[in-house]
């Protein structure tokens, strides 16, 4: 098992640490508001997303398995902690016993070595249960964004929230609403004038500094709900678990969640760090990656914080912002640390319709619609897939999505799992550095496993290897995003890996659906 930050010690220079830091602040300005948003989101306490950013990131950094993995709180989790916190059986003492004991959970799967099992789940789950989670988070900033008044509890589930939403729409505040539009438009915007702009934050003080200038203007004319006006003063207060009244938590009614978080922190934290690795071509451990996740949601339990994940958005501005070690995600904690203490008292003037415009930005990139729809089309059995998924999430809950969504991806590939994968050596009388094997069976998201263990390992001692697919007679999405993804990884690193004779009816559907992905073919 191998704890990253150990191992990049080795060789590290002065340069690399500068390069840390200036991640480490990049991802800290995209992370602040984004955390102060998701503990909102999740009927927390307005210091819980922050804390949960600052101690989550830390010991994900310090103990994790990916060099390059930012923990924190997820949109992921605010659907499911929303319901816990107004579960009167739960509450919030209720969520800091789920995430401290998912934590546990998490440590010891790390230490069973369950973290290979995410290969072993199909890519259209994945898609469709994050799709529904993006929907459901979606249709959550309905209120904010349009500046509806409800008063009361409003329900947890889809269609009454739905409804609710519909019922109250004579309350629409068009201040409320052209505010959330103008911070749309900055985020969606200042990327294309430049990239490394950290659209966010500064769409959140320019709108912020619009809507003083209209309340100072119109003054009890028109009403803005702001962070202010619903929490009063804000200070930068860090409390323990001890604090807690822990009286009234129906400890049975938190056996299942606990499970539940401990799946999701880990199906999105190893997702996060498997983009991580596409994207630098560096292997993660993913044991040592469940035992850092494992540790930072104790901890994060321990300071009252949410549950905590890795963050893919987050993820990719640290490999972007050119971090090299872990201690880009340290100094990440560090930094959003200072800015918690000198920042929070100001952080009541945002209006609550700009954070709620920034949610619907990742709730729209966590949708993928484009994506929802080229796998869609990809084949009757990765639809269903996709769709049980997806369909299930919204209106079950996430752990129905993903168990009851892996059930039926094994029922529906019964007749692949009997026909299994077989790989054969095909000498060849090339003069290059090449091996070709030839492939017989189904490829299909459990069997195409075996196949990139297979090939990475051949790839130690040859330049190219090129697979054989004339017996394969079917071919799901999951083995073409992976192939995909690890084609690209190879090319990268100066190897290759070609598909010959791939039948025509899957060539042609797969080129239908999935025209962008890279693939030499022979």
């Amino acid at each position: 098992m191998k704890f990253e930050l150990l191992r990049s010690f080795d060789g590290y220079k002065l340069t690399n640490l500068t390069k840390d830091l200036t991640a480490g602040l990049m991802v800290a300005i995209v992370a602040m508001p984004l955390s102060i948003a998701l503990g909102i989101q999740s009927d927390s306490t307005l210091q819980a997303g922050l804390i949960t950013a600052i101690v989550g990131g830390f010991f994900i950094a310090v103990f994790g398995g990916s060099r390059y993995s930012i923990g924190g709180p997820s949109a992921t989790f605010v659907v499911v902690t929303v319901s816990y916190i107004n579960n009167p059986a739960i509450g919030i003492p209720g969520i800091v016993i789920i995430t401290m004991l998912a934590g546990v959970v998490l440590i010891l799967f790390g230490l069973l070595r369950f973290g290979k099992a995410l290969k072993f789940v199909p890519y259209p789950l994945v898609i469709g249960f994050t799709a529904g989670i993006g929907v459901i988070l979606l249709v959550g900033q309905i209120k904010d964004f349009f500046g509806l008044t409800i008063s009361g509890t409003i329900s947890a589930d889809f269609i009454p929230k739905l409804m609710s939403y519909f019922t109250h729409l004579n309350t629409f505040n068009i201040v409320s609403f052209v505010l959330g539009i103008i911070t749309l438009a900055i985020i969606y915007l200042l990327p294309k004038i430049n990239r490394k702009i950290p659209s966010v934050i500064i769409a959140i003080i320019i709108v912020t500094f619009i809507s003083i200038g209209i309340k100072s203007i119109l003054k009890d004319n028109v009403e803005i709900k702001t962070i202010g006006s619903t929490y009063g003063e804000i200070n930068a207060d860090i409390n323990l678990m001890f604090s807690l009244n822990f009286s009234e938590v129906n400890f049975i009614s938190l056996i299942m969640p606990i499970f539940t978080i401990a799946v999701l922190s880990a199906l999105e934290g190893l997702m996060s760090a498997t983009v991580a690795e596409g994207m630098t071509n560096r292997i993660y451990d993913p044991n040592a990656e469940l035992i850092g996740h494992g540790i930072a949601n104790i901890a994060s339990g321990f300071f009252c914080g949410l549950p905590v994940t890795g963050a893919l958005a987050r993820t990719s501005v640290n490999i972007t912002g050119g971090a090299k070690t872990p201690i880009a995600g340290i100094s990440h904690s560090l930094i959003l640390l200072l800015m918690f203490f000198i920042l929070m008292p100001i952080m009541r003037y945002i209006p609550f319709c700009v954070l709620s415009a920034v949610l619907v930005k990742v709730a729209i990139n966590m949708s993928r619609f484009k994506l929802v729809s080229k796998f869609a089309i990809f084949s009757i059995r990765d639809s269903i897939i996709l769709m049980t998924s997806f369909l299930l999430t919204i209106f079950l809950g996430v752990l129905y999505g993903v168990t009851l969504g892996l059930l039926c991806a094994f029922i529906a590939n019964i007749k692949n799992i009997i026909r299994g994968i077989k790989i054969t050596n095909v000498p060849h009388k090339s003069s290059e550095n090449l091996s070709y094997y030839r492939l017989d069976g189904a490829l299909y998201f459990v069997s195409v496993v075996k196949v990139i263990d297979f090939v990475r390992e051949k790839m130690l001692t040859t330049d190219e290897i090129v697979l054989d697919l004339i017996d394969i007679k079917t071919i799901d999405a999951t083995s073409v995003e992976r192939l995909a993804k690890y084609s690209k990884m190879f090319k990268e690193s100066g190897k290759k890996l070609s598909l010959l004779n791939l039948n025509s009816f899957v060539r042609v559907r797969y080129e239908k659906a999935f025209k962008t992905l890279y693939f030499t073919w022979r």
